[in-house]
Protein backbone atom coordinates (compact mmCIF):
# COMPACT_ATOMS: atom_id res chain seq x y z
CA UNK A 1 0.00 0.00 0.00
CA UNK A 2 2.10 3.22 -1.19
CA UNK A 3 0.40 6.56 -1.14
CA UNK A 4 -0.48 7.80 -4.33
CA UNK A 5 1.59 10.46 -6.21
CA UNK A 6 -0.48 12.95 -7.42
CA UNK A 7 0.47 15.83 -9.46
CA UNK A 8 -0.93 19.49 -7.82
CA UNK A 9 -3.39 20.94 -9.67
CA UNK A 10 -5.39 24.36 -9.55
CA UNK A 11 -8.19 24.08 -6.91
CA UNK A 12 -11.41 23.66 -7.74
CA UNK A 13 -14.22 26.28 -8.20
CA UNK A 14 -15.44 26.59 -4.55
CA UNK A 15 -19.12 25.19 -3.45
CA UNK A 16 -21.60 26.23 -1.19
CA UNK A 17 -21.07 23.99 1.99
CA UNK A 18 -24.60 21.88 1.02
CA UNK A 19 -23.69 21.52 -2.40
CA UNK A 20 -22.76 18.30 -3.81
CA UNK A 21 -19.95 16.91 -5.74
CA UNK A 22 -19.70 14.60 -8.19
CA UNK A 23 -17.07 11.84 -7.82
CA UNK A 24 -14.40 13.17 -9.73
CA UNK A 25 -14.90 16.59 -8.19
CA UNK A 26 -14.77 15.16 -4.77
CA UNK A 27 -11.58 13.08 -6.10
CA UNK A 28 -9.38 16.45 -7.28
CA UNK A 29 -10.82 18.53 -3.83
CA UNK A 30 -9.03 15.52 -1.94
CA UNK A 31 -6.12 15.63 -3.56
CA UNK A 32 -5.78 19.08 -3.76
CA UNK A 33 -6.48 19.57 0.30
CA UNK A 34 -3.81 16.40 0.96
CA UNK A 35 -1.77 18.17 -1.31
CA UNK A 36 -2.45 21.81 0.82
CA UNK A 37 -2.40 20.01 4.11
CA UNK A 38 -0.71 16.38 4.58
CA UNK A 39 -4.10 15.28 6.08
CA UNK A 40 -6.54 12.94 4.27
CA UNK A 41 -10.65 13.60 5.30
CA UNK A 42 -12.58 10.46 6.10
CA UNK A 43 -15.55 11.31 4.96
CA UNK A 44 -17.34 13.97 2.76
CA UNK A 45 -18.32 16.42 5.29
CA UNK A 46 -14.94 16.63 6.33
CA UNK A 47 -13.34 16.94 3.02
CA UNK A 48 -15.45 20.01 2.63
CA UNK A 49 -14.58 21.61 6.22
CA UNK A 50 -10.78 21.05 5.16
CA UNK A 51 -11.80 22.75 1.56
CA UNK A 52 -13.29 25.50 3.50
CA UNK A 53 -10.47 26.04 5.88
CA UNK A 54 -8.11 26.57 3.22
CA UNK A 55 -9.62 29.80 2.29
CA UNK A 56 -10.70 31.21 5.79
CA UNK A 57 -8.23 32.90 7.94
CA UNK A 58 -9.22 30.70 11.22
CA UNK A 59 -11.53 28.12 12.21
CA UNK A 60 -14.34 30.68 13.97
CA UNK A 61 -14.32 32.87 10.43
CA UNK A 62 -14.99 29.82 8.95
CA UNK A 63 -17.63 28.41 11.05
CA UNK A 64 -19.43 32.03 11.13
CA UNK A 65 -19.26 32.43 7.58
CA UNK A 66 -21.05 29.06 7.10
CA UNK A 67 -23.75 29.65 9.51
CA UNK A 68 -24.37 32.89 7.59
CA UNK A 69 -25.07 30.60 4.90
CA UNK A 70 -27.75 29.01 6.50
CA UNK A 71 -26.20 25.37 5.77
CA UNK A 72 -25.06 24.58 9.32
CA UNK A 73 -24.81 26.35 12.26
CA UNK A 74 -21.44 27.03 14.42
CA UNK A 75 -22.28 24.08 17.29
CA UNK A 76 -22.51 21.68 14.31
CA UNK A 77 -19.45 22.94 12.03
CA UNK A 78 -17.47 23.23 15.74
CA UNK A 79 -18.83 19.38 16.95
CA UNK A 80 -17.57 18.24 13.69
CA UNK A 81 -14.10 19.31 14.26
CA UNK A 82 -14.11 18.03 17.39
CA UNK A 83 -15.44 15.01 16.17
CA UNK A 84 -12.35 14.60 13.60
CA UNK A 85 -9.59 14.77 16.25
CA UNK A 86 -11.39 12.42 18.43
CA UNK A 87 -11.81 10.14 15.54
CA UNK A 88 -8.35 10.34 14.48
CA UNK A 89 -6.28 10.34 17.66
CA UNK A 90 -8.51 7.17 18.34
CA UNK A 91 -7.39 5.63 15.12
CA UNK A 92 -3.90 6.62 15.63
CA UNK A 93 -4.25 4.79 18.97
CA UNK A 94 -5.62 1.43 17.54
CA UNK A 95 -3.42 1.46 15.21
CA UNK A 96 -0.06 1.25 17.14
CA UNK A 97 -1.79 -0.70 19.16
CA UNK A 98 -2.11 -3.25 16.34
CA UNK A 99 1.74 -2.17 15.72
CA UNK A 100 2.89 -2.98 18.84
CA UNK A 101 1.01 -6.43 18.57
CA UNK A 102 2.76 -7.28 15.51
CA UNK A 103 6.36 -6.17 16.16
CA UNK A 104 5.80 -9.00 19.08
CA UNK A 105 4.64 -11.68 17.12
CA UNK A 106 4.40 -12.13 13.56
CA UNK A 107 1.20 -13.40 14.04
CA UNK A 108 -0.20 -10.63 16.48
CA UNK A 109 -3.52 -9.62 16.14
CA UNK A 110 -4.92 -6.45 14.06
CA UNK A 111 -7.81 -4.92 16.04
CA UNK A 112 -11.29 -4.19 13.84
CA UNK A 113 -10.54 -0.02 14.26
CA UNK A 114 -7.34 -0.33 12.58
CA UNK A 115 -8.72 -2.62 9.98
CA UNK A 116 -11.30 -0.47 9.08
CA UNK A 117 -9.20 2.30 8.99
CA UNK A 118 -6.90 0.56 6.71
CA UNK A 119 -9.79 -0.20 4.35
CA UNK A 120 -10.20 3.67 4.02
CA UNK A 121 -6.92 4.54 3.40
CA UNK A 122 -6.75 2.20 0.34
CA UNK A 123 -10.10 3.07 -1.29
CA UNK A 124 -9.15 6.85 -0.59
CA UNK A 125 -5.66 6.15 -2.26
CA UNK A 126 -7.51 4.40 -5.63
CA UNK A 127 -9.97 6.94 -5.33
CA UNK A 128 -7.88 9.73 -5.76
CA UNK A 129 -6.39 8.39 -8.86
CA UNK A 130 -9.41 7.16 -10.87
CA UNK A 131 -12.13 9.73 -9.78
CA UNK A 132 -14.52 7.21 -10.32
CA UNK A 133 -18.11 6.31 -8.67
CA UNK A 134 -17.04 2.43 -8.30
CA UNK A 135 -13.84 3.85 -5.75
CA UNK A 136 -16.45 6.74 -4.04
CA UNK A 137 -15.38 5.57 -0.38
CA UNK A 138 -17.11 8.70 1.12
CA UNK A 139 -20.37 6.84 1.84
CA UNK A 140 -19.33 3.31 1.87
CA UNK A 141 -19.59 1.90 6.24
CA UNK A 142 -16.24 0.99 7.54
CA UNK A 143 -17.69 -0.37 10.45
CA UNK A 144 -19.14 -3.07 8.66
CA UNK A 145 -18.51 -6.27 10.59
CA UNK A 146 -18.51 -8.87 8.12
CA UNK A 147 -16.41 -6.83 5.04
CA UNK A 148 -13.70 -5.98 7.79
CA UNK A 149 -13.39 -9.39 8.38
CA UNK A 150 -13.00 -10.24 5.10
CA UNK A 151 -10.38 -7.08 4.75
CA UNK A 152 -8.39 -8.67 7.34
CA UNK A 153 -7.86 -11.97 5.51
CA UNK A 154 -6.45 -10.01 2.75
CA UNK A 155 -4.17 -7.86 5.21
CA UNK A 156 -2.87 -11.18 6.85
CA UNK A 157 -1.81 -12.45 3.72
CA UNK A 158 0.52 -9.41 3.22
CA UNK A 159 4.48 -9.98 4.36
CA UNK A 160 4.83 -9.19 8.20
CA UNK A 161 7.23 -6.31 7.05
CA UNK A 162 4.94 -4.86 4.52
CA UNK A 163 2.29 -5.30 6.81
CA UNK A 164 4.06 -3.21 9.35
CA UNK A 165 5.21 -0.60 6.82
CA UNK A 166 1.61 0.19 5.64
CA UNK A 167 0.31 0.62 9.13
CA UNK A 168 3.43 2.85 10.07
CA UNK A 169 2.34 5.00 7.44
CA UNK A 170 -1.51 5.20 8.02
CA UNK A 171 -0.72 5.55 11.92
CA UNK A 172 1.82 8.70 10.92
CA UNK A 173 -0.90 9.95 8.65
CA UNK A 174 -3.69 9.86 11.44
CA UNK A 175 -1.41 11.41 13.42
CA UNK A 176 -0.95 14.30 11.32
CA UNK A 177 -4.82 14.67 10.40
CA UNK A 178 -5.43 14.82 14.85
CA UNK A 179 -2.55 17.21 14.96
CA UNK A 180 -4.72 19.33 12.04
CA UNK A 181 -8.03 19.07 13.74
CA UNK A 182 -6.42 19.88 17.23
CA UNK A 183 -5.00 23.17 15.97
CA UNK A 184 -8.20 24.13 14.37
CA UNK A 185 -9.66 23.56 18.10
CA UNK A 186 -6.90 25.27 20.02
CA UNK A 187 -5.84 27.89 17.59
CA UNK A 188 -2.05 28.29 16.04
CA UNK A 189 0.65 30.77 15.55
CA UNK A 190 1.05 31.21 11.38
CA UNK A 191 4.20 32.77 11.69
CA UNK A 192 2.82 36.28 11.64
CA UNK A 193 -0.82 36.34 13.39
CA UNK A 194 -2.13 33.74 16.33
CA UNK A 195 -5.40 32.56 14.52
CA UNK A 196 -7.86 31.82 16.29
CA UNK A 197 -9.44 28.16 17.75
CA UNK A 198 -12.58 26.98 18.32
CA UNK A 199 -11.71 27.95 22.04
CA UNK A 200 -12.35 31.84 21.04
CA UNK A 201 -15.96 31.06 19.33
CA UNK A 202 -18.26 32.95 21.45
CA UNK A 203 -21.09 29.97 20.75
CA UNK A 204 -21.85 29.00 24.65
CA UNK A 205 -23.19 25.55 23.48
CA UNK A 206 -19.86 24.95 21.55
CA UNK A 207 -17.84 25.87 24.50
CA UNK A 208 -19.83 23.41 26.43
CA UNK A 209 -19.32 20.42 23.81
CA UNK A 210 -15.90 21.82 24.09
CA UNK A 211 -15.48 21.43 28.11
CA UNK A 212 -18.12 18.18 28.20
CA UNK A 213 -15.40 16.61 25.93
CA UNK A 214 -11.92 17.65 27.27
CA UNK A 215 -13.00 18.64 30.96
CA UNK A 216 -11.73 22.40 30.70
CA UNK A 217 -12.82 25.23 28.44
CA UNK A 218 -9.69 25.77 27.18
CA UNK A 219 -8.32 22.07 26.94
Amino acid sequence: MTKPVIQPGNSPETKGFSADLSAPEAAKMLRDTSDQTGVYAASLEELKIINGLSSASDSVAFIESVATTGDASEFELGKAIVDFYVDAAENAKAINVALNSLRYSDRGQLNLRTVAVARRYEDSARFMRSGEMMDYNFFMDYNDPEINQSYLALLRRRPAGELLDDLELIAEDEQKRAAFWSLQITGFDNGNTLQRGLIDSPSEELQAYLLDTFGAKNG
